[in-house]
């Protein structure tokens, strides 16, 4: 009985692990795109067309930032094996740090 309650404890653990680790994070953007880029800027250009698609407003400062919606976010392009069939997935990270600066700018100029 303690062994099934520890294994049904490891699995929820691993689940868990492995969405964050796919990056179901908060406020992070998770898109997957239908083809496969190995061009950054092609890249950046079809998740930019994705974005507006869902009625997002995009914003690309190079070098992988983009502003979506008013807030900082940081590009990464991350290669997945689901069921050995590869899949490119494009994470927007909230970038914390730039967010709580601007909105420390903004709270100054009022």
């Amino acid at each position: 009985m303690l062994e099934r309650i520890l294994m049904l404890i490891v699995g929820i653990a691993i689940f868990f692990a492995f969405n964050w680790l796919l990056g179901y994070r908060k406020r992070s953007i998770v898109i997957d795109l239908d083809d496969r880029y190995v061009d950054w800027s092609d890249h950046v250009t079809a998740a930019k067309v994705e974005l507006q698609k869902q009625g997002r407003e995009v914003s690309y400062l190079g070098n992988g930032e983009f502003i979506i919606d008013g807030e900082y976010y940081m590009m990464i392009n991350w290669n997945v094996s689901m069921a050995r069939v590869p899949l490119q997935r494009t994470l927007f990270k909230y970038d914390r740090k730039k967010n709580k600066s601007k909105q420390m700018r903004r709270d100054v100029s009022e």
